[in-house]
């Protein structure tokens, strides 16, 4: 068990015409065994009344139900204190609730969970999500994963597909993906297809370098791109 409680206040120059913030965090875990729940929480005092309430809230459990197989639960609360006149503009509340099962066999994992979404004033939205990773397959030792999910915003529609591919040759790590996103609405449809792949690999023994590709096709989207990065170990 494991928890820590902090007391956080912000200041800003009165030149910037922002408020005083002040507000608490608390987070708690624990792990007994195979269950694991964790909880955050963070409450903030208005600057002009003097109340607290919570801003934010997370509380995520993991419970064993058979070898390999486990229920996990999910519920958030977003509830932002306005600081500037733009946060006026953003929802007042957001509830958020998501269970779903993991199945975990040889080191590869099978999931889905249902999410349902509600914005204050607004009906609830729900997302539907499944996904599968083989980290070392038998065959060509390929790493390999691929997820979906479908939800519903009012009169939305939106189906999202992914997958991939990755392999190690020695020190030199590549990956290669696909995504296809479709949304439904009306007469405004959206659908694009993007591309990426990339390379990984070692300069000298402490400085590697990396090269990513990425392709996205649609009628109302589409772009190129091509990175490079360096970075060192220490």
């Amino acid at each position: 068990y494991h928890t820590d409680v902090s007391f956080h206040q912000i200041r800003p120059s009165e030149s910037l015409g922002l408020k005083q913030r002040t507000y608490l965090g608390w987070s708690q875990r624990l792990r007994w065994g195979g269950f694991r729940v964790s909880q955050d929480l963070q409450v903030d005092r208005s600057s002009s009344t003097g109340d607290w309430k919570i801003t934010q809230l997370l509380v995520r459990a993991s419970v064993p139900i058979t070898e390999g197989l486990d229920l996990n639960t999910r519920y958030s609360l977003r509830q932002p204190s306005p600081l500037t006149p733009l946060d006026s503009l953003l929802p007042d509340r957001r509830d958020q609730a998501t269970v779903g099962l993991a199945y975990w066999v040889a080191g590869a994992m099978l999931g889905g969970d249902v999410t349902a979404t509600r914005l204050e004033g607004r009906d609830i939205a729900y997302t539907y999500s499944a996904s599968f990773n083989i980290p070392r397959s038998v065959v060509l030792d390929l790493g390999i994963s691929a997820s979906a999910s479908y939800w519903t915003r009012e009169d939305a529609r939106t189906l999202y597909l992914s997958g991939g591919i990755s392999r190690a040759f020695g020190l030199i790590q590549a990956r290669a993906f696909y995504h296809r996103y479709r949304t439904e609405r009306g007469q405004d449809d959206l659908l694009t297809n993007t591309g990426e792949a990339a390379i990984n690999f070692p300069i000298t023994r402490r400085v590697y370098s990396s090269v990513q590709a990425r392709i996205q096709r649609g009628e109302n989207l589409s772009s190129k791109s091509l990175n490079a990065g360096l970075w060192m170990t220490f």
